[in-house]
């Protein structure tokens, strides 16, 4: 009995042991932290008010563990899918961005106002990284899309048909250096143009004299622009 019974006393260590090995080997490894990365609004719709891409961008951290950010990057890319521009913050530039460059457990940073006013982008992914209190080294992404501008139909009016120094001459209409049309005296032209600052530049058809050299206007719904005489024929 006594030889019996340590037999099974030995069987039954051996198999303790072998659970508890198995559970060193494939147990659950050491908490990390993770970052979530979001953005407000998403996607950004542009404001013809401050003429860019405003919005917001949230860093949580979801998993209980406390994480001091290394790095961002933003990889621009255009309407193409093609990346266009890449901007990385170091660690001061993320303080100056979020007043902080630790997100405590179970936390929040935001930037907010992030804006850009390029018309050439349709997206932009932001990698994060850092080490968290662990001293593993953390990486997350997001992507934020940005909404085109909105466009408005409008009018070009030659208003030479009054009485002035270019009565009844025909202008060459410019909008952001390409030529538009060439608009006959007390004429006009609809055309549609995306929200927004434009530069307009008006010529003397037969002469090509510069009358205008380049004039901002602002798009917006019902928008009209105009050159010639004032009593000419314009709204």
């Amino acid at each position: 009995m006594k030889k019996q019974k340590r037999i099974w006393i030995s069987l039954l260590l051996s198999f303790i042991l072998i659970v508890v090995l198995s559970g060193c080997k494939g147990g659950v490894g050491p908490k990390t932290a993770k970052i979530n990365v979001s953005f407000y609004p998403n996607p950004v719709p542009y404001s013809s008010e401050t003429g860019d891409w405003s919005f917001d961008v949230i860093l949580s951290e979801i998993n209980g563990i406390g994480v001091s950010l290394t790095s961002l990057k933003f990889d621009s890319y255009n309407q193409q899918g093609q990346l266009y521009s890449t901007q990385i913050l170091d660690e001061e530039e993320i303080i100056d961005w979020f007043d902080s460059s630790y997100i405590p457990a179970f936390s929040t940073l935001q930037a907010s106002n992030i804006y850009h006013t390029s018309t050439v982008l349709k997206y932009d992914i932001l990698t994060v990284e850092g080490v968290d209190n662990n001293y593993y080294p953390i990486k997350a992404t997001g992507r934020v899309n940005y909404l085109p501008k909105s466009k408005y139909w409008g009018k070009l009016y030659n208003a030479c048909d009054g009485i002035c120094s270019y009565t009844g001459e025909a202008l060459d209409f410019y909008i952001d250096g390409a030529f538009i049309a060439t608009i006959s005296s007390g004429e006009n032209l609809s055309i549609e143009l995306a929200a927004g600052e434009h530069i307009f530049k008006v010529l003397l058809t037969k002469t090509q004299e510069v009358l205008e050299p380049g004039d901002k206007y602002e798009i917006s719904e019902g928008w009209w622009y105009w050159w010639g005489c004032y009593n000419g024929t314009h709204p």
